[in-house]
């Protein structure tokens, strides 16, 4: 069961502790699952989230801006 799923839209209504999405596991046998499906979703997310930099003229950029704005080099993969 997953608690607060979608309760993010409360931010600023109620504590933001209180809106914090939590995996609930009911059944004991199933504790590991879980845990090896909240691994995986550590692992799936985004290693740079906070920008990136030109491979041309070394400009910090933000995320999602696909070129630079300083030497119009593109970001590249």
């Amino acid at each position: 069961v997953i608690k607060n799923q979608r309760s993010s839209m409360l931010g600023g209504e109620v504590p933001f502790v209180e809106v914090f999405p939590e995996l609930w596991v009911l059944n004991d046998e199933q504790y590991e699952q879980a845990k090896a499906i909240l691994h995986d979703w550590d692992q799936a997310k985004p290693e740079n989230t906070t920008g990136w930099t030109c491979p041309g003229c070394g400009e910090l950029h933000q995320q999602e801006f696909t070129s630079c704005w300083q030497c119009g080099q593109d970001r590249g993969g």
